[in-house]
């Protein structure tokens, strides 16, 4: 146990210490801080859950209270909060978008007795905004043309009472966009942090290979305590980067440049109060279980490769595995049922994103998620006897080029 945490501190500190750790955080954090600042400069502190637009009306027989453009907004989406800005003339509307004091504005006029829309935004089109305010003009042109025609009002207000409907799914499960989101941050984080260090640990053991720096370390500790060492000092560098993401966002917050309320995907907001503290449980033993099986077949392809040139072909396999489980965490955003994402959640490969995504729509039982971490916990086991095999007899192995013959005559040794 000793040597092992004496491998893994070597290891740690070393990766630590170096320029290339160094840098690579030192630029997250700029580039996190940049885009917090430029965002709160660029949108003048507004609140990103805040829509804000004026509403020009010229025409002569749909004039109506534009409040209600407003009103039917704000019933139809509780997540946002709209604001009908007035005092802005329509010469000056278009830079006050410009300079994000509004976001949009709706010119309602007439020509032919008809009604015309027109919409100005800075890019993105708020279709909310465009919804409400073509259901409040039709209104208003029904009403109007009632009244030309002499339609009795009595009538007119049952014809445009709206129709009660009623909506039974026999699958209930539902997934909200919220959810889909939160399915989606954790399968690429996922699958980021998997290769990032994955691929780390193969090339670090390439590099000790190829400038045979192994063999001297060979002769003083077993292979296996240096496997298992670097594993858990790249998972340890892995945590301290994320450390420094979390930290930087929380400095950020703290400053007021960054608003954890205001936090979106694609333009859906995130709510992270659906983590919850078993929620945040079951994310760390997926992530831990997960990286410790990647880690483990990069380690062992790593060790069968004697140079850096042949490391890509040899890890590819287990990157196509890595890919996988990424698309089925993006089919189980729109539907977390299905075969496809249900049986995934048994496979190792992919279910430390697979089954994460069903507990987070929610759909996943305690038999499932247990016998899911079982099989994920047993396939290590195995993975990790197969692994030791070829690390011990291709670390200290010269092939002058790789092959598939390669890996399994490793395997085969005794």
């Amino acid at each position: 146990m000793q040597r092992l945490f004496d491998v893994y501190l070597f290891h740690f500190l070393q990766a630590v210490k170096s320029k290339g750790f160094i840098i690579s955080s030192s630029i997250i954090v700029v580039l996190l801080l940049g885009f917090f600042t430029f965002s709160a400069v660029t949108s003048g502190g507004s609140n990103a859950n805040e829509l804000k637009f004026s509403v020009y009306n010229t025409s002569e027989n749909y004039q109506f209270d534009i409040t209600k453009i407003q009103t039917l907004l704000q019933s139809t989406n509780s997540e946002y909060e709209y604001v009908l800005v007035t005092g802005i003339s329509s010469t000056d509307i278009d830079q006050a978008i410009k300079d994000g004091k509004v976001d949009g504005a709706v010119y309602i006029s007439e020509q032919q007795g008809e009604p015309v829309l027109d919409f100005t935004f800075e890019n993105t089109p708020y279709q909310s905004l465009v919804f409400a305010t073509e259901s409040i003009v039709k209104d208003v042109k029904t009403t109007y043309l009632a009244s030309v025609e002499g339609i009795d009002q009595n009538i007119l207000a049952q014809v445009q009472t709206p129709i009660t409907s009623t909506i039974h799914q026999v699958d209930e499960i539902t997934v909200s966009m919220t959810t889909s989101m939160l399915i989606y941050v954790f399968a690429f984080f996922f699958y980021i942090f998997a290769l990032t260090f994955g691929n780390l640990i193969a090339s670090n053991i390439v590099s000790e290979k190829s400038s045979r720096v192994m063999e001297v370390m060979i002769s003083k500790v077993k292979p296996l305590t240096l496997m298992y060492g670097k594993i858990l000092a790249i998972l340890s560098l892995g945590i301290v980067q994320l450390f420094i993401i979390g930290a930087t966002i929380g400095i950020a917050a703290l400053t007021g440049l960054f608003d954890m309320n205001s936090i979106g995907l694609f333009g859906v907001p995130l709510d992270f109060s659906a983590l919850t503290p078993m929620m945040i449980g079951y994310f760390i033993i997926f992530l831990l279980l997960g990286f410790g099986l990647y880690a483990i077949l990069f380690a062992a392809v790593g060790a069968s490769v004697s140079k850096m040139e042949q490391l890509g072909n040899a890890t590819f396999p287990v990157v196509l595995f890595a890919i996988g489980a990424f698309f089925i965490g993006m089919s189980a955003m729109s539907d977390p049922t299905s075969t496809l994402v249900s049986v995934s959640a048994y496979v190792p490969f992919f279910s430390p994103i697979a089954e994460y995504a069903r507990i987070l729509a929610g759909v996943a039982q305690p038999i499932e998620i247990a016998l899911s971490i079982a099989i994920l916990v047993m396939t290590i086991l195995v993975v990790n006897k197969i692994a030791a095999r070829v690390y011990v007899n291709g670390v200290m192995s010269y092939q002058e080029k790789w092959t598939w013959k390669t890996l399994w005559s490793l395997v085969r040794q005794k």
